[in-house]
């Protein structure tokens, strides 16, 4: 009898776990170093119309907040694509790939999401499979 219950709460915790893997998203990677690349090229070529701290004005949006909200569960290879094809607004499509992806993992370091060992790729089936993650802020 005891047999059977370990083997059941086994099978349980097993399945339970493989569910909620099954469920769970992953969390974009980039470096430390990609970020301080991509600052710079916020710095030069966003800052302008976004903000020199992604705060945004009137006729752009914030890039903290409420932004890593409305793009939550995400590929990021939607928001690489908007980016690259319409950034910046006064040069739409100037961004190379690596600077896209530079100015991404800067956003998302901006929203409280941690640098790993391994850049964001630029490769979009990579992009596919990472996704903007749920982030609680104190930004508006």
């Amino acid at each position: 009898m005891r047999l059977n219950i370990l083997f059941f709460a086994s099978a349980f915790l097993l399945t339970t776990h493989t569910v909620w893997a099954a469920g769970a998203r992953p969390l974009p990677s980039f470096t430390a170093a990609q970020a301080r690349q991509g600052e710079e090229i916020y710095e030069s070529t966003c800052a302008m119309c976004h903000g020199s701290k992604l705060e945004g004005n009137f006729d752009t949006p914030s890039l903290t907040g409420r932004f890593i909200q409305n793009w939550k569960d995400t590929p990021i290879i939607e928001l690489y694509a908007y980016i690259h094809r319409a950034m910046p607004q006064m040069s739409p499509g100037a961004l190379s790939p690596e600077d896209t992806t530079a100015v991404i993992a800067y956003i998302l370091e901006q929203n409280s999401i941690q640098a790993g060992k391994t850049p964001l790729s630029t490769q979009p089936k990579s992009l596919r499979l990472q996704f903007i993650p749920h982030v609680i802020t104190n930004n508006k």
